[in-house]
């Protein structure tokens, strides 16, 4: 049983469902399988201040909802003052997966730690070529990030959720069923479209989510 995961390393809530996929995948025999797409993909190369997509209000509701909703797993991913654009640590993903597919745990685990943890900019080129220096990835992050297999890999992953009309982070697809990570009676989570009524109570709990896979093995 393979559980797909349309994934963001900016989204916050992502965080969470990469924890819970792991524990699941531990728990069921699932084989979890994030793709990764920019959820935000008109944000500049710097990055923007979060003022621009949130109030100070929305923001502090949101983000008491991710410390209750992180707590079980030892984490607070939180929505700072200001928004880093993911496109390069994705593409940087894209050749890791492709070129040294053993590293590429390592790789979601350390960019997830830096932006939600560290609150470390991961468009940043300097603290992205810290994470292939440790992960000992030899290449100039130049030479990667312009990889045509990289480039390629994310417009087919891109091509993938807008023909499943996947427009929100995390969505999880079990069974060919697609199940957006927000839940019935929270505050929509940050990623969501307007007007998007696509809810399912709990999917960003663990048992709601292991409950759904044994149900489809």
């Amino acid at each position: 049983m393979n559980l797909y995961v349309f994934t963001d390393y900016a989204c916050p809530f992502c965080y969470i469902a990469y924890k819970i996929c792991k524990k699941v995948e531990k728990e069921t025999g699932c084989v979890f399988w994030p793709v990764y797409m920019e959820i935000h993909p008109d944000l500049p190369a710097q990055g923007a201040q979060s003022i621009h997509l949130f109030s100070d209000k929305r923001r502090e509701q949101i983000n008491r909802q991710l410390k209750q909703l992180g707590q079980p797993y030892g984490i607070e991913p939180q929505i700072g003052a200001r928004l880093s654009s993911s496109k390069k640590a994705i593409t940087l993903r894209a050749y890791v997966t492709q070129h040294y597919p053993e590293k590429t745990q390592s790789y979601d685990d350390r960019i997830y730690e830096l932006y939600h943890a560290k609150i470390s900019d991961i468009g940043d080129d300097v603290v992205l070529g810290r994470v292939c220096q440790a992960l000992e990835i030899p290449e100039f992050l130049e030479t990667m990030l312009g990889n045509f297999g990289a480039k390629q890999k994310l417009e087919d992953d891109k091509r993938w959720a807008g023909m499943n009309f996947i427009h929100i982070t995390p969505t999880f697809i079990i069974s060919c069923q697609e199940f957006p990570g927000e839940s019935a009676g929270r505050p929509a989570h940050p990623h969501s479209s307007r007007g998007d009524e696509k809810r399912h109570e709990g999917i960003l709990q663990e048992q709601a989510l292991a409950a759904l896979i044994l149900e489809a093995q």
